[in-house]
């Protein structure tokens, strides 16, 4: 069998192997910011924040992913009369896309963080090692 074909297949392969993990790298990485940003404003006390959160998590996570890449590649250029290329186009649906997931993990996590009464008791302390204690002095177990 011959295979000569590799010699130009090959190349083609590693050069679209390293533009993906350029691209899901750097949309991961700016992915996390934003979903840091968002996780932590759906558990502020601001409410405009909180209601832009949940209006973007809302609707990058109701539409599929190649809805948002070919809306990202073909409807925004034309609204916004630019030309955008194409890996420009896939850092930021894959930064938008993973930013909307990443949130409701940042704001699983910050519900999960215990007050101190209830972190004392997780750890199996007595009533009078806790923040409950009238006489305001911790005693010991």
């Amino acid at each position: 069998m011959d295979m000569t074909f590799l010699n130009v297949l090959l190349p083609m392969m590693f050069e679209g192997l390293k533009l993906t993990i350029l691209i899901a790298v750097v949309g991961i990485t700016i992915g996390f910011l934003i979903g840091s940003l968002c996780g932590y404003l759906l558990q502020s006390k601001y409410k405009i924040g909180k209601a832009i959160a949940e209006v973007y998590i809302w609707i990058i996570r109701a539409t599929p992913l190649m809805v948002q890449a070919l809306y990202g590649y073909f409807v925004i250029p034309k609204l916004l009369g630019v030309d955008i290329g194409s890996t420009a186009v896939g850092i930021g649906v894959i930064a938008l896309n993973s930013g909307a997931f990443i949130s409701e993990i940042v704001k699983g996590a910050l519900m999960s963080i215990l007050s101190g009464t209830e972190r004392s008791r997780c750890i199996t302390w007595t009533y009078k090692c806790t923040d409950d204690d009238p006489s305001g002095y911790p005693t010991g177990i």
